[in-house]
């Protein structure tokens, strides 16, 4: 953390909570303090494990005090103003005021269940979530032809919406701005230019309602994934594939690469790889890489230097489709497994999936400690063979090889049974049994009753807090919607190429500030040192307007829950201590001398 004399104020990009601050509000903020010291906490827990305990302890006393302010919210209104605190966000975020929910964004990436599946938090994002949608309440084919319908006509709500966009932009840009410096009224817009952004603002689209953007993003997912499968199953993937079909193959691969440029982008929002790395995001990302590698494999499979036309049965060009077809095997697996990513949302099937994720990683923790025995007993019963094998037949040698004991070591594990030695070397063969043995009691009885244990533990972990889990994957799933870089659905989001143009037209005729302002770029400013409240912006009143309003509900909300746990018994107040109190007024007081100046 920066010291107090070089300390980045609220409005500059580069701004991070402090704690004991006394010169912002935002960093004397109760929830921004309690979530970087549980953050904090959890990654030392990580780099200390013999202190894992009481780190632990710790967060969740943190945890518990948000916790405890969100219980005694009394309105939608301090919910969603609670949410929308993108303070705590930018430490961890890049452009987190582009973010719906800044907050609560990063309370889902930091895994705090208890926020994330609030019943607070979950009654706003579902208010919000299917607003204006008539799905609830209708019948099935009504529903059958909307999905198809909107699904289908995906091109021509991206166009409206971009349209929409521009206009919205542009008004950001360029906003009529009274003599001193508010914005003006609607008394004073009588342009056709006022008139037209009134009714652009006014309007909601199809792709502004986050459910809309489900419907589509899910629609093409699924008309990728039948391509996919279809294309498998169809000749093209004969022993003889003719030029002109890969043409249909270099259409498949759009969706792919459409994929990678939108995880880029998510990408370059977040600071942490590890929060970017999620399991469906890594599943769908392996995905789309075995469909473009098993592309490029077969385009060069045609290429005239590796195979000439002139030669009938070229070698090299048989084993480059034959690769080709077995990652665009790979590649339809992947691809149909990620199905299960939409599953989430059912609540029935939805807690289902989180149990299955959650096994796989069991599974895949255990497949490291069978690695370790496998490979020691394989190696140990090699070298016993190893010397007795010169002298004997051909027959024996290759019954007792390296790559068949191993072969027969891996399959023991689901088919346990009596190793097939040959008699006639005598005590090599016994001390070969005896150790295949030891091996099938380690794997088959003392190793799958340990994953079958571990495995049982997660599931029941998961069915303790069964409605939480599913809660908390169920807003994280739709917070994912609620952002700008989910509103156009793959590939069409390629489309989205032409906007470059008005951004370039507006860096050459405006310069770069309006640049920075249209793309919703936060803007530069200096240290608090140098900076007032309100410099250089010209949409400060609002940020300060917000942030006064905030103040007030965090006072408001300090209050109730100070009396909630008075009435507690055997409660002691130390969580909203003394200093933190002086600290909170000293940077109270700070911001109204730099008003006031």
């Amino acid at each position: 953390m920066r010291c107090e004399k070089f300390h980045y104020c609220p409005r500059h990009p580069k701004f991070t909570p402090v704690l004991n601050c006394t010169r912002h509000l935002e960093c004397n903020d109760p929830v921004t303090s309690c979530l970087i010291l549980a953050k904090e906490c959890s990654d030392l827990a990580a780099l200390n494990p013999e202190h894992r305990n009481a780190y632990k302890a710790v967060k969740q006393a943190c945890h518990d005090v948000i916790i405890g302010l969100l219980d005694v919210c009394r309105n939608s209104a301090d919910i969603t103003l609670l949410m929308e605190e993108d303070s705590c966000a930018r430490k961890y975020f890049h452009h987190s005021h582009l973010m719906r929910y800044p907050l609560l964004r990063l309370a889902l990436e930091h895994n705090f269940k208890e926020f994330g599946g609030h019943r607070y938090c979950q009654q706003n994002v579902v208010q919000e979530w299917d607003r204006a949608v008539p799905w609830d309440g209708k019948g099935l084919l009504y529903k059958i032809a909307y999905y198809f319908v909107h699904t289908y006509s995906a091109p021509l709500h991206i166009m409206v919406y971009d349209v929409y966009r521009l206009c919205r932009q542009y008004d950001k840009t360029f906003p009529k701005v009274k003599e001193n410096g508010s914005e003006a009224g609607t008394d004073q817009k009588t342009s056709l230019r006022d008139r037209i952004i009134d009714h652009v603002n006014s309007t909601t689209v199809f792709l502004d309602m986050p459910f809309n953007r489900f419907l589509v993003h899910l629609g093409w997912h699924l008309i990728y994934v039948f391509s996919m499968l279809s294309s498998i199953v169809s000749p093209l993937f004969a022993s003889v594939v003719s030029e002109s079909e890969i043409v249909y193959h270099g259409f498949l691969v759009i969706y792919p690469i459409s994929s990678i440029i939108r995880d880029l982008a998510t990408f370059a929002k977040i600071r942490s790889l590890r929060v970017f790395a999620s399991f469906w995001r890594v599943l769908n990302l392996i995905g789309c890489l075995l469909v473009i590698l098993a592309f490029v494999i077969r385009v060069a499979a045609f290429t005239p230097e590796l195979c000439p036309a002139e030669e009938s049965n070229c070698e090299v060009k048989d084993v480059l489709l034959l690769t080709s077809n077995a990652l665009y095997g790979m590649a339809a697996t992947s691809t149909t497994l990620s199905l299960l990513y939409w599953l989430q949302l059912h609540d029935r099937m939805g807690p289902l999936v989180i149990n299955l994720r959650r096994v796989i990683f069991d599974v895949v923790t255990m497949a490291v400690i069978f690695a370790i025995i496998y490979f020691a007993f394989c190696a140990g019963i090699t070298f016993l063979f190893y010397s007795t094998l010169q002298d004997t037949s051909a027959s024996a040698a290759t019954n007792h090889s390296s790559f068949t004991l191993m072969q027969d070591f891996f399959w023991a594990l689901l088919d346990p049974g009596q190793p097939d030695f040959d008699e006639e070397l005598g005590t090599v063969s016994l001390m070969g049994s005896v150790t295949f043995v030891v091996y099938e009691v380690i794997v088959a009885i003392v190793f799958l009753n340990l994953v079958i244990a571990t495995m049982n533990t997660t599931i029941q972990k998961l069915e303790d807090k069964r409605e939480l889990y599913w809660s908390f994957n169920k807003t994280r799933m739709m917070l994912d919607f609620f952002e700008t870089t989910s509103v156009v659905p793959c590939p069409w989001n390629l489309l989205q190429a032409w906007l470059v143009v008005p951004a370039v037209i507006l860096l050459v005729v405006k310069g770069p500030r309006s640049l920075q302002i249209f793309l919703g770029l936060p803007p530069g400013a200096s240290t608090c040192s140098t900076r007032r409240v309100g410099d250089g912006d010209q949409h400060d009143f609002r940020v300060n307007s917000r942030r006064r309003e905030y103040s007030h509900m965090i006072r408001s909300l300090i209050k109730r829950y100070e009396v909630s746990l008075a009435l507690k018994p055997g409660i002691r107040l130390i969580g909203l201590s003394d200093p933190h109190r002086t600290n909170w007024k000293k940077a109270e007081k700070m911001n109204w001398r730099q008003k006031r100046t």
